[in-house]
């Protein structure tokens, strides 16, 4: 990855008309945000469409999401964008979604004349196409009425938009790590079939997995071994999981730290996706959040004073040898709605505000961008065996020193 820049990515959900965003898009607003993007210097979004909506039905492709997506790739590429498309992701601003056919009564009885797998409530609620409901799950690692699903979402859409020049890369089951406990060999299994029935329909696609803290902690079968072993380049999740003792609350730590421990461990290319901060006048006031199944320690900042976290962040990775980072949201609410109300999400910090004006964070990636850095080449050095051996005290060490 010599001799290429420094990219930033942001998560972006078409502005919307009515409640669902990517049902109802109004594109003038879509087109002014693209050329906004591409003003500030980000070349990349990560465009993630509402499994519910995309596959309502396990047996079917929703065409209206197809064509949005379509369109919404169309406009990126005129505004010279690329895009990384998200895929078989069950998490999203710190809840679980899912399709409604994932987990309604019908499907159990769909279910069980097709599996051994018991089929049992787990855990606490879960986003159900904007509605939150116990979750009633089947094994989803190992029911062949799954995965069956799921390979036609990713050969519909991937051999649909494989050849589609705005495409870059492809996010496939971000989240999974957080759904159901599974054992390695299972995981193992499933992710094989997942990624050759990718690579089948779209040879030349750039792959990406999702590293976030049950995977960093050994906490299941889908391993920091089995993402490498699998995926092009990898997305690490900056929300620090819980190691029992948070010595220091330095704001740039965690994205850097866990760069640094991934890159080292799987020697992948490495992207951080940053954690949220949050807007208020207040500084050093910190709130607590739900993020990724993780409750937060997360900074309300100024905007003067997340300008400043933003430049020693993105400083600090560009240093250390990161391809890139992925932004949670580029555009002050309504514009960057979301299917899941989360009150906190109301007042995040953005990059651009309601007026189209830089915020804080705006400007320090817009100086960033502008210097036009190129990849600085690392290489890290972590002993493998003795993370794998006990990585939640070896994290722990790893972060103290």
């Amino acid at each position: 990855m010599t001799n290429q820049p420094f990219m930033a990515a942001v998560h972006y959900t078409p502005a919307c008309q009515k409640r669902h965003g990517w049902q109802e898009i109004d594109w003038a607003v879509v087109r002014e945000h693209f050329g906004q993007l591409a003003e500030l210097g980000v070349r990349r979004v990560v465009l993630r469409p509402p499994w519910g909506q995309l596959q309502p039905r396990a047996p079917r492709i929703d065409r209206i999401s197809m064509a949005n997506l379509e369109r919404c790739l169309d406009v990126a590429q005129s505004a010279k964008l690329t895009a990384m498309i998200s895929l078989l992701g069950v998490t999203a601003w710190g809840a679980f979604t899912l399709p409604e056919w994932h987990n309604s009564p019908d499907v159990i009885g769909w279910l069980q004349g097709r599996t051994t797998q018991p089929i049992a409530s787990q855990g606490a609620p879960v986003m159900i196409d904007g509605r939150w409901e116990r979750l009633h799950i089947a094994d989803p690692f190992s029911t062949e009425a799954y995965q069956q699903a799921h390979q036609l979402l990713i050969q519909t859409v991937m051999g649909y938009f494989a050849s589609h020049s705005a495409v870059s890369h492809w996010i496939l089951a971000e989240g999974w790590s957080n759904i159901a406990p599974t054992t390695a060999v299972i995981a193992h299994a499933w992710m094989h079939k997942l990624v050759t029935h990718a690579r089948a329909v779209a040879p030349r696609a750039t792959l990406v997995g999702m590293v976030d803290g049950p995977v960093l902690l050994g906490q299941h079968g889908i391993s920091l071994a089995l993402l490498a072993e699998n995926f092009d380049a990898l997305v690490v999740d900056s929300a620090l999981p819980s190691l029992g003792q948070r010595m220091k609350r330095r704001l740039s730590a965690p994205a850097l730290f866990l760069h640094n421990v991934v890159a080292g461990l799987t020697h992948r290319p490495v992207y951080p996706w940053l954690a949220p901060t949050l807007l208020s006048t207040t500084v050093s006031n910190w709130q607590q959040i739900a993020w990724q199944q993780q409750i937060l320690d997360i900074p309300a900042l100024s905007d003067e004073d997340d300008g400043k976290y933003h430049e020693a962040v993105l400083a600090q990775l560009h240093q250390a040898g990161a391809p890139g980072v992925i932004m949670p949201m580029p555009f002050a609410m309504p514009h960057g709605n979301t299917d899941i109300s989360l009150p906190w999400l109301r007042h995040a910090q953005s990059l651009i505000d309601a007026r189209g004006n830089l915020t804080g964070g705006g400007q320090a990636l817009q100086q960033m961008l502008q210097k036009s850095p190129m990849i600085v080449p690392c290489r890290y050095a972590i002993d493998r065996e003795r993370y794998d051996y006990h990585p939640v005290q070896e994290l722990q060490r790893l972060w103290q020193e």
